[in-house]
């Protein structure tokens, strides 16, 4: 169902894009629009031009604006099945695809466009002080240094979280690398409400992350976050095989035998694949100490992390619903 164009476009950009038609001799023009706080298509530029039947979608300029727009010559909107292909990778990209007639009169909403969230810009400057004689952690630590080097690291990823750009940094033993990036990614992550991903080069350096760094930022910045430690599928056991390894107990010595039978019975034995993490945490009462379940309600229980210890020795078992 076609609307008024009024609805989506400003009157300028309506006889811009009509101007351009008429220029082109009524055949259809590819458009890239931007979208203003409001969601209205503000400006455009027209990027490819065809004949009375198809045009070219220009793939640099698509990658740029917020929707994707052309026109219809016989006036008739009904996208067709090329239009829904490039409608299914606007939506993939979070843009949205319009049609419209010859005089810009009428719309067809193939997509709705996702508007822009106005993002808080990180003050580089304050962000730095955190790190700097006088800030959080100089009070926090009492064996305190500034480290300038630190403190320009920290400033310039912030700079780069701002312009939503690339940086690649390279810095020596002893930096403090892992402030000077977690800092930044925290306040970003929390007056902007969005996810920021931390790969690291080893599974050492995510446990630490995980246990000090990042408690530890929080603390620094004065912020809480929600944090996940994710690990690639080769660091899981398929519960099955887990179920079987544990009724072969030859392959176990006779030490963690009684630890294994404990295991086995109070957990891959209860926990169903359709189980929420509350119901499965829930199941793992009889051992609480051995459980680190990861508890989120309404979601499957597609792992539960155990770290099962004795004496000084730990074991860790990382258990996946089944298939």
């Amino acid at each position: 169902m076609s609307a008024d164009t009024r609805t989506y476009f400003f009157p300028d950009v309506i006889s811009e894009m009509r101007q351009i038609i008429a220029d082109f001799d009524g055949n259809e023009v590819f458009f890239a629009g931007m979208l203003n706080d409001d969601g209205i298509v503000c400006s455009v530029s027209d990027a490819a031009h065809g004949n009375d039947r198809s045009v070219p979608v220009q793939m640099d300029e698509s990658r740029k604006c917020d929707v994707l727009i052309h026109n219809h010559p016989g006036g008739n909107l009904t996208p067709s099945q090329a239009d829904i292909a490039v409608a299914e990778n606007a939506s993939e990209n979070a843009q949205g695809f319009f049609i419209v007639n010859n005089d810009v009169s009428q719309v067809y909403v193939v997509v709705e466009p996702v508007k822009r969230k106005n993002l808080k810009q990180i003050d580089v400057q304050s962000a730095g002080e955190y790190l700097a004689d006088g800030g959080p952690l100089s009070v926090m630590s009492e064996n305190f240094e500034e480290r300038g080097v630190q403190i320009e690291l920290l400033q310039k990823i912030a700079a780069v979280f701002n312009r939503n750009g690339i940086g690649v940094f390279e810095a020596g033993t002893g930096v403090g690398k892992s402030y000077a990036y977690l800092i930044p990614a925290l306040i970003w992550a929390s007056q902007n409400q969005q996810r920021v991903i931390i790969s690291t080069g080893t599974i050492n350096l995510q446990q630490q992350l995980c246990e000090k760094d990042i408690p530890a930022a929080e603390k620094i910045v004065g912020t809480n976050v929600k944090f996940l430690l994710m690990k690639g599928r080769q660091n899981y056991v398929c519960r099955r095989r887990f179920e079987d390894a544990g009724a072969q107990r030859e392959l176990f010595g006779e030490d963690t035998d009684d630890v294994i039978s404990e295991v086995c019975s109070q957990v891959t034995g209860n926990i169903d694949a359709g189980d929420t993490f509350a119901e499965a945490a829930s199941k793992t009462g009889a051992f609480p100490e051995y459980a680190l379940a990861m508890i989120k309600a309404g979601e499957t229980a597609r792992q539960i992390v155990f770290d099962v210890r004795e004496g000084s020795a730990t074991t860790r078992f990382v258990l996946r619903g089944s298939n």
